[in-house]
């Protein structure tokens, strides 16, 4: 009987990603996540009491409930400590615990979250690469402008030295776009615009059309502070063909209304 919920419990979390990544049933994967949950507590199976409560995390951070996602960080917190995380629970659950702050805005937690999620992925170059990304936007939320770029520019710089495969270069152009979002801040617009430009460049040829767009956007608005109207309104034409192309392929509704609800200043 042990066994049998054993094997339940990590057939509903695989379940529960199986909704969320492929099919964007978020309602269902969080049923699923919940029941292998509550299986795993009743078995004191702190591996399977972590995945489901990390997948939890993460889903109503998504449906924007922070309060929620928080309380399955505290929920977590007693079991973190019971058994030794392996590189790749441990990059999850300390990332999902990163981000979870970062979107509630508490960044000095997040980050400290995140040094901990790079510590487990070190040795695994894809992975330390989109936590150095992800350090890196943190810290330009704390203003720590000069450590983002740092972190964003080893994270260009492991992603450009691993391969020359499809998800490396989607790495450099993420980093590319999150350093142009920082020269922005900074109000260094020549910089900003050749990152943004950069991106653009390494996501041709990608289906990345959300990236695509926040890249467009920021020239947008670097040509606007410079008084480049005319080159102003040539990006703004593509940011908006973006967003329709972008309507199209969100599935889920409350996801989509978050998006356009958030994007309405463009």
């Amino acid at each position: 009987l042990f066994r049998s919920k054993h094997l339940l419990a990590r057939a509903l979390y695989l379940q529960s990603i199986a909704q969320f990544d492929l099919s964007n049933e978020l309602s269902k994967a969080i049923d699923s996540a919940t029941r292998s949950l509550d299986l795993a507590e009743q078995m004191s199976d702190t591996v399977g009491t972590l995945n489901a409560l990390s997948s939890l995390m993460e889903y109503f951070r998504q449906l924007g409930n922070y309060d929620k996602a928080l309380s399955y960080v505290q929920r977590s917190l007693p079991w973190v400590n019971l058994t030794s995380i392996d590189p790749v629970q441990g990059g999850r659950y300390y990332g999902f615990v990163a981000t979870a702050f970062a979107s509630a805005n508490l960044y000095a937690a997040a980050a400290e979250y995140q040094r901990e999620a790079l510590r487990f992925s070190s040795g695994n170059a894809s992975m330390m690469s989109y936590n150095y990304i992800f350090l890196g936007i943190i810290n330009g939320k704390l203003e720590n402008h000069d450590e983002a770029l740092k972190n964003l520019q080893l994270a260009y710089d492991i992603a450009e030295g691993h391969s020359n495969e499809a998800s490396d270069r989607g790495l450099m152009a993420y980093a590319s776009l999150e350093t142009g979002h920082i020269y922005r801040l900074m109000e260094d617009y020549e910089r900003a615009l050749a990152s943004y430009s950069k991106s653009l460049e390494l996501y041709q040829g990608m289906d990345q059309p959300t990236d695509l767009y926040f890249a467009h956007k920021g020239r947008v608005i670097c040509y606007l502070a410079q008084g480049k109207d005319q080159l102003a309104q040539e990006e703004l034409s593509q940011a908006l063909g973006l967003i329709e192309d972008y309507r199209n392929k969100i599935v889920e509704e409350n996801n989509r209304e978050s998006f356009f609800d958030a994007e309405q200043n463009l």
